[in-house]
């Protein structure tokens, strides 16, 4: 066996580095020790002073948490640095953070009125522990519930809660069947309770031994109008014109606030038009619309308001051909093989092309069913906010409906949906149309799904309410809605 021998010098050098590191280890863990106890003695500090209201610190806190990571997730998942700079992506998450900040100071404003109030002989009583408990509770649960709610809408719309939330809030019964059938919503649920009553079960007793601290009414008070004031420093220098961070429309409401958006909404109503619609001078509007509409053989009339009001001479007598128009929900061009999708998803439709006229430079006139019912059947953009199928007033629109019914034609408005929704019944029926069937007209349908019944049911029916109108011995104009094609895509 070979034996190694070390120098005398190496020997002692190699222990005393090793009485070094030993030193070295004691000081690094009486430093982390220390800075460990000051740590804590800066929070116990904190405790002492803020009493009571550090509870609120806590929920304030956990609050900015949770705005935080929706607002995290929303950057990853919809922006993209090919559209925004990193610094305008810094920019985002500032100004995030103070619409958050005054987000989270008035989600604690009731408990904020609560402890203040009360003396801490009152808060410990058993009506306003309860109450202090339920408080907890629904803001536990609330935060998380918001920050899916929030994601699920973003999803949908690209946008915070807005004015769109506030029109479809009137139809639970289309809204809370979608999402049920969209979505996983018994595991959401569980995530929502796992979150709220498992942070309500860890902080509990250490909130109320908090809440019972005494404390001087002065101090109280002082507090109390501290928060006000900071509340309306920040609500005077925030508006929803600070979100603009950038030219990306996506990226600009991720700096936004859900619950800021939410309730500016409800309380004004505003609806900024510029920021949503290019507008020029109506002169060029009207000059623009001749030259690309007016051709030989139009008779303008120069006596009305309408700049494209004129008499079309086609030059063959008039024919009174039995009219089927269908809408598709959300085909778009992308899923369509004939126009450039090589999935195969349409052969059929790919097929009837070849014996008609396929037009190849349509734009949809917006992101929702309404907006499309009422271009086609007007022949108007859609307006900016509500649209004209819901609005006051819109008993005697000019519509294709009115037109053929002065030449003597049946007109038929058929749809798998409820004809409550978005307002489809009482407009229809107040603007030309004299037949309905919607979905309580289908007995034992072969599907159903949140939207209505499904297409096949739907085209089955329509073949036999056709069948009716040829047998009147009059031409008939038929509108059929489709609405499978929908999420939850169910059929």
């Amino acid at each position: 066996m070979s034996k190694l021998v070390l120098p005398a010098d190496t020997a002692l050098n190699l222990s005393g580095n090793k009485a070094e590191e030993t030193e070295g280890s004691a000081n690094s863990v009486g430093t982390d020790s220390g800075l460990l106890a000051a740590i804590q003695n800066i929070g116990a500090s904190f405790h002492h002073w803020s009493g009571r209201y550090s509870v609120l610190v806590t929920i304030f806190a956990i609050t900015l948490a949770y705005l935080l990571l929706l607002r995290t997730v929303m950057v990853i998942t919809y922006t993209s640095l090919d559209k925004v700079t990193l610094w305008q992506e810094l920019q985002l998450f500032f100004v995030g953070f103070q619409y958050d900040v005054l987000v989270a100071l008035c989600f604690v404003i009731p408990q904020l009125i609560h402890i203040t109030l009360l003396s801490e002989q009152r808060l410990q009583g058993r009506i306003n522990r309860l109450l202090l408990d339920l408080t907890w509770i629904i803001a536990f649960l609330f935060l998380p519930f918001f920050c899916i709610a929030e994601y699920v809408f973003f999803d949908e719309f690209q946008s915070r809660l807005n004015y769109i939330a506030f029109e479809y809030i009137v139809y639970p019964t289309e809204v809370c069947c979608n999402i049920w059938e969209s979505y996983p919503l018994i595991e959401l649920i569980a995530v929502v309770g796992l979150c709220g009553f498992s942070s309500w079960i860890l902080l509990r007793k250490n909130f109320h031994s908090r809440v019972s601290t005494s404390m001087h009414w002065q101090k109280r008070y002082g507090i109390f109008f501290s928060c006000l004031t900071v509340i309306a420093i920040l609500w005077s220098s925030t508006s929803a014109e600070s979100r603009q961070v950038s030219r990306d429309r996506v990226a600009n409401e991720c700096s936004w606030n859900g619950l800021y958006s939410f309730v500016y909404y409800a309380w004004t109503c505003h609806f900024d038009y510029n920021k949503n619609y290019m507008t020029i001078a109506d002169a060029e509007v009207k000059q623009r619309l001749r030259q690309q509409i007016v051709t030989d053989g139009h008779d303008l009339k120069p006596s009305s308001n309408n700049p494209v009001d004129r008499v079309v001479h086609t030059g063959q007598p008039e024919q009174d051909y039995n009219v089927v128009l269908i809408l598709e929900e959300s085909l778009g061009s992308d899923f369509i093989g004939v126009l450039g999708d090589k999935r195969g998803l349409t052969p059929h439709f790919d097929e009837l092309t070849k014996q008609g006229l396929l037009f190849d430079n349509f734009y949809a006139t917006g992101n929702r069913t309404a907006r499309a019912l009422e271009a086609v059947m007007t022949s108007m953009p859609p307006i900016p906010t509500e649209s004209i199928l819901k609005r006051d007033h819109s008993e005697h629109v000019f519509t294709l409906a009115n037109v053929l019914a002065g030449r003597g034609y049946e007109r038929l408005f058929m749809t798998g949906g409820r004809g409550l929704f978005d307002g489809v019944r009482s407009f229809m029926k107040a603007n030309g149309f004299n037949h309905f069937v919607e979905q309580s007209d289908f007995h034992d349908p072969i599907f159903a799904n949140a939207w209505g019944v499904s297409d096949e049911d739907l085209f089955r029916k329509a073949l036999t309410e056709l069948d009716g109108l040829e047998k009147t011995g009059r031409p008939f104009f038929a509108t059929i809605l489709t609405v499978s094609n929908h999420r939850p895509y169910t059929y």
